[in-house]
């Protein structure tokens, strides 16, 4: 029964709060971003949000009744529902790179739900809900109470609860769960692309849902159409049989369908040309995904892809190409054996012998002339930079000095004689005395390509190199910047010493802390404090030193800085 409640519940909870944490690191949300009067636009917000004012009203009265069992199992329902509903259908709106109105309010919904619930479930789940609270709210407001457990117990909006809406919701996850159930029997994976579902609903207001919901079923259940229909004799479902296809084998009709309570979902497992297309691209997309989570490579971690395969294989890499490098972050697909320090794997698919490799996007390794500190590379020289004309230029910080124009011509032929590194800096002294000056931001990365390497939609700058190679910047996020400078202390004034300095020293953080009284890990991530330290080395500096994230810092001056717990 623990275990079970462990696993269905607080295991569910803990992977939806990490995939929001993961991803409004990526792209800095805060929580003052949502506006006092905002309002959820979605659909989906919307269902989510009644679904969660819903809760919080049940939860409510069952605790007023002394009813604590029940109580629990609403929120496991709603986290249920938050986890496999909204979340997994809200994945593409956190994913894409553009930060509009629809991804602000997809984390909006989300920090909503989850600091609600870890309010409500704080008398059943303390540790859990203390953990949460503090930091997805404690850390952002500092009036915020010190303690989950001395915060005030939602309230329900009664406003947003719209139960036609859930009402038609609970009617599509009752569609594809039974359409589901009709794949199963006939042995189609839900990546292989279908024709045309038939559903039967039990009144005419259903039918009506039915029609409003129509997108999510069809997207759920990855088929092009949708008929509602009356039940009819001649729809019971076939006996199972092997699935249909179009590769290789003669075209075959088969019905399946699934019977429940009044409803029924019958799917057509017929295959066209252009269906099994689709499905083996997505198969191939599943395939390389999961190659890249064997390597574990980071969420933003940009790969190059290599294949070989039948011609089936080749023509679907080809034609679809743009949604497999989406779904599998991958710069380039080249139909090539991989690189010899590419890994690969070679595969069986639908019955083809397939292999696929993979790359990373980015280097690691350190040239020659290199300084020991740097650890990307670098070209030996910079030999014609008129190639980035016409492309996609990172932020170019100008600090008074050269234009975009003069920034090209002022890197054309110049050749790099040195490698630095100052704090998350990279410093690239020129032979003219100028210095090449560039921060990565949070998902840049410098790579050397051979000029005949497609390059990807990411890259923002490109450098062609008097070898024929090319140095290109990629930069998802256009976080990044280059800056060309007679000085490179412009681009970095308000830094402050590096923690390996020998003018690091107690009393020199002393002085320059003062008596802030911020949590003792953002004082350490703040660059004009300690240069160079990002969330790796401040938790692995606090988890040596015993010291709490969430503690505040006293500093007094000369004894040693002592933290103290807020609570």
């Amino acid at each position: 029964m623990v275990n079970e409640t462990l696993r269905r519940v607080l295991l569910t909870l803990w992977n939806v709060y990490s995939f929001f944490t993961n991803y409004a690191n990526i792209d800095q949300f805060e929580p003052d971003q949502i506006t006092a009067n905002w309002q959820p636009e979605v659909e989906l917000d919307r269902w989510i949000l009644s679904e969660l004012n819903l809760l919080v009203q049940q939860v409510d009265d069952h605790l007023d009744k002394y009813n604590p069992t029940d109580a629990g199992r609403r929120i496991q329902e709603f986290i249920d529902v938050l986890s496999n509903w909204y979340v997994r259908r809200s994945r593409r709106r956190f994913w894409k790179s553009e930060s509009d109105t629809d991804k602000l309010g997809a984390y909006s919904t989300l920090y909503n739900c989850l600091t609600t619930v870890a309010k409500l479930m704080a008398p059943l789940a303390p540790f859990v809900a203390e953990q949460m609270y503090r930091n997805l709210e404690l850390r952002y407001d500092p009036e915020a109470p010190d303690s989950v457990h001395l915060a005030s117990y939602p309230i329900a909006n009664e406003s947003l609860i719209d139960r036609p809406l859930m009402d038609a919701t609970r009617l599509a996850q009752r569609v594809a769960s039974m359409g589901r159930a009709a794949r199963s029997k006939a042995g189609i994976k839900v990546r292989q692309p279908l024709a045309s579902v038939v559903v039967h609903t039990r009144t005419p207001e259903e039918n009506e849902y039915l029609d409003w919901v129509r997108s999510q079923i069809l997207e759920e259940l990855n088929i092009k159409e949708l008929q509602p229909a009356a039940l009819q004799p001649d729809s019971t479902p076939a006996r199972k049989g092997p699935p249909a296809t179009s590769r290789g084998h003669r075209v075959i009709r088969r019905i399946f369908g699934s019977l429940e309570a009044g409803y029924m979902v019958a799917i057509d497992t017929r295959l066209t040309p252009e269906l099994a297309d689709e499905g083996l691209a997505r198969e191939l997309a599943h395939r390389i995904q999961n190659l890249r989570k064997g390597a574990r490579y980071e969420i933003t971690d940009r790969i190059i892809t290599f294949y070989e395969g039948p011609d089936d294989v080749m023509r679907v890499m080809t034609g679809h190409q743009d949604y497999i490098m989406q779904e599998t972050l991958s710069e380039a697909l080249l139909a090539q054996a991989p690189d010899d320090d590419a890994s690969s794997e070679t595969q069986r698919i639908e019955g083809m012998e397939v292999t696929l490799g993979y790359a990373e996007s980015f280097l690691k390794r350190r040239p020659s002339n290199a300084s020991a500190e740097s650890t990307e590379l670098m070209p030996p020289e910079i030999h014609d930079a008129r190639a980035a004309r016409g492309r996609k230029h990172a932020p170019v910080s100008v600090a008074g000095g050269p234009s975009v124009g003069e920034f090209i011509e002022g890197v054309v032929g110049r050749r790099v004689e040195d490698v630095r590194r100052r704090g998350k800096y990279l410093i690239a002294p020129l032979d003219d005395g100028n210095h090449l000056v560039l921060h990565l931001g949070m998902t840049g990365s410098l790579r050397i390509r051979n000029a005949d390497v497609p390059v990807g939609p990411m890259v923002r700058h490109t450098f062609p190199l008097d070898d024929g190679r090319q140095l290109r910047f990629g930069d998802p996020r256009k976080f990044g910047h280059l800056w060309l400078l007679s000085d490179p202390a412009d681009a970095m004034s308000k830094m402050g010493p590096e923690p390996l300095e020998p003018c690091f020293t107690r009393e020199a953080l002393t002085a320059t802390l003062g008596n802030r009284k911020a949590p003792i890990k953002a004082l350490l991530l703040e660059q004009s404090v300690v240069a160079g330290l990002g969330n790796l080395y401040a938790d692995e500096a606090l988890f040596l030193s015993i010291i709490p994230n969430g503690w505040r810092a006293v500093w007094t001056w000369p004894s040693q800085p002592v933290c103290t717990n807020p609570s």
